[in-house]
């Protein structure tokens, strides 16, 4: 959980109930994907995942994951799970700038070809 800014005496976390670390560090717009995740790992053997993440400093962090469930109840729920996750925080700044960077600046309306000689269709 270093990643998450986390130190978890012998590495042992909560999972569940008020103290787990995971719902705790989610982004606030982000809570909601916790309930997703649960019912995704019950219905599936693998799934992958993107969340934000607020550290302990107060920085907002983007992370992809990959959680694999490895032993199931006799119900079918999951009990242990392996989660590989990254830190994409700096590939998600820069889809962002390319997204605006291609954005046009202005909305799209009817009189764009008024606006803009050569304008195909005008």
């Amino acid at each position: 959980m270093a990643l998450f800014g986390f130190d978890l005496p012998g590495g042992i976390g909560e999972v569940g109930g008020d103290n787990d670390e995971f719902l705790l560090a989610l982004h606030p717009m982000d809570r909601h994907l916790h309930r997703v995740f649960r019912d995704m790992e019950d219905r599936q053997d693998s799934f992958p995942a993107e969340y934000r993440i607020v550290r302990p400093d107060g920085r907002t962090r983007w992370m992809s994951g990959y959680g694999r469930v490895v032993d199931r109840g006799p119900d079918g729920e999951a009990r242990r799970l392996i989660n590989v996750v990254t830190d994409i925080t700096e590939r998600k700044a820069m889809e962002e700038h390319s997204w605006r960077m291609i954005r046009p600046p202005f909305p799209f309306d009817r009189n764009m070809p008024s606006h803009c000689p050569g304008f195909p269709g005008e």
